[in-house]
């Protein structure tokens, strides 16, 4: 496996998807309950860079260590019944959402 800085890390804030790939065409996502995961591979016929494009197109941005809370801040937002969303907005409850950008709980499934 590639390391970690060999990895193109990605962020969308409307859904809470985390994902990476490398240049080994291996593609990996990130949750509150593992850490990066192999789970894709891309098809030889796609260029790594059209991948990348394709992703910024539909909403992704650079990851940022933190975008994807934690399972104890999850434990913690359904805890108290006070959520943030997938975007940092908030408070929210955890199965609500504002403008249309789902509480963390919410995306993830657990409500």
């Amino acid at each position: 496996m590639h390391s970690e800085s060999e990895k193109i890390k990605l962020f969308n804030p409307n859904t809470g998807k985390a994902i990476a790939f490398d240049k080994g065409r291996k593609v990996y996502r990130k949750t509150p309950f593992e850490n990066w995961k192999h789970f894709a591979n891309i098809k030889d016929t796609v260029e790594l860079s059209d991948y990348l494009a394709t992703k910024k197109n539909a909403g992704y941005r650079t990851y940022v260590e933190g975008d994807v809370p934690s399972e104890a801040e999850l434990n913690e937002m359904l805890f108290d019944g006070i959520a943030m969303t997938t975007d940092g907005q908030g408070p929210v409850e955890p199965d609500g959402e504002i403008c249309g950008i789902p509480a963390w709980p919410r995306a993830l499934g657990l409500i």
